[in-house]
This record gives C-alpha cells, structure tokens and sequence, in this order.
C-alpha cells in the first residue's frame, strides 16, 4: 500500500466542511461493521473446529 501513495499534502485552516457527511456515514455503519466481523469470526472459529 505504501507504494500508491505519491504524496500529502496538508493545508492548515483548511475548509472540512465536505467532509461532515462522510465522517457520520462513516461512524454510524462501523458498530454494524464490527458486529457482522465479530459473527463471521465466530463462524470461522466454529468450523475450523471440525
């Protein structure tokens, strides 16, 4: 991954105001992300046991 990075740039006092929906989007599906990846790693867990 690292190879794809080409470079950042930061801009101090720069305009976030795009990036508010994402960030809810964001926080509002990780709970559902973890919770279906916690079931599937049980699942895997219960099969590898026979």
């Amino acid at each position: 991954m690292a190879n794809r990075i080409k470079g950042i740039t930061i801009e101090i006092g720069g305009d976030t105001t795009g990036l508010d929906k994402p960030h809810s989007t964001i926080r509002n599906t990780q709970p559902t992300l973890v919770n279906v990846t916690t079931k599937v790693l049980k699942w895997v867990f219960l099969f590898s046991l026979f």
